[in-house]
């Protein structure tokens, strides 16, 4: 007999066998899926590469040996080194820890002028490094690009600071963000995802029989993500966004992560 209770999945014991069977409930969508209005228009993603994680290397080995930094890569670009990026854009960028949420600006105004971050670019990445001990890179929870974020790299004859020789001050044309993203900060994963406003079952996976000790094997499966700045994403669901317990018969429950929400 296979249970199936709303949302959950559940593992069932099928007469006396041990085999272990999940049953999902997929979502169905309709005719109302956003559609950009220009379709020629870039978006945030044409810009920024979420493909790679919040520590991947940018190029720079002082920098991408710092442990007070989170790591931004974008496409398309290969600038020079710059420093004092924050000058510049420090009122584009959000940064959320569990207690508060503040602009760049906004949290070295709150530390006296303490200098709270340091925004930096190099190649095709760019450093946001916690500075002072105004806060512990550690706890923060999600940044948010807002719209008009713009990259800027380093101009010859200028200063800039640490191991970054110039100043951030030449546009890098092409960067600008046309709309507000927000990314939530996977450390468990090492990756960046869409900030979530909630998740639902897209699409069921491939495998659905089990046998008591097997591993949850989400291939095939997908989420829809309502993001809190981008619309409804797709997403293909890892390993490492699911929880399962499959050692014993029975009803079980897998809980699926992304984002900062959950969907079991």
């Amino acid at each position: 007999m296979i249970k199936k209770a709303g949302k959950k999945w559940l593992i069932a014991t099928l007469g006396m066998c041990t085999a272990l069977t999940v049953s999902v409930g997929a979502a169905t969508f309709g005719d109302n899926d956003e559609i950009p209005a220009n379709a020629a228009e870039k978006e945030v993603e044409d810009i920024i590469d979420l493909s790679k994680g919040i520590k991947e290397s940018v190029g720079q080995p002082n920098g991408d040996a710092a442990g007070n930094a989170l790591n931004f890569h974008f496409k398309n670009v290969n600038m020079a080194d710059g420093s004092y990026l924050e000058k510049l854009m420090g009122d584009y960028v959000v940064v959320s820890t569990a207690s508060a949420s503040k602009t760049v600006t906004q949290w070295t105004s709150d530390a006296g002028g303490t200098r709270a971050f340091r925004m930096a670019v190099y190649g095709g990445g760019m450093y946001l490094m916690c500075e002072n001990n105004v806060l512990s890179v550690d706890s923060i929870q999600y940044v948010t690009f807002k719209k008009g974020f713009t990259l800027y790299e380093g101009t010859d004859g200028t200063d800039g600071d640490w191991v970054f020789t110039r100043t951030a001050s030449t546009k890098v044309e092409g960067t600008e963000f046309p709309s507000d993203l927000k990314l939530y900060v996977n450390r468990t994963a090492g990756m960046y995802q869409y900030a979530a406003a909630s998740l639902s079952i897209a699409s069921a996976p491939a495998k659905t029989s089990y046998t008591t000790g097997d591993t949850f094997d989400p291939a095939g499966m997908t989420i829809a993500v309502a993001t809190e700045t981008n619309g409804t994403k797709t997403i293909a669901v890892s390993s490492a966004m699911c929880t399962a317990d499959l050692s014993e018969a029975g009803e079980k429950t897998v809980t699926i992560s992304y984002g900062g929400q959950t969907v079991t």
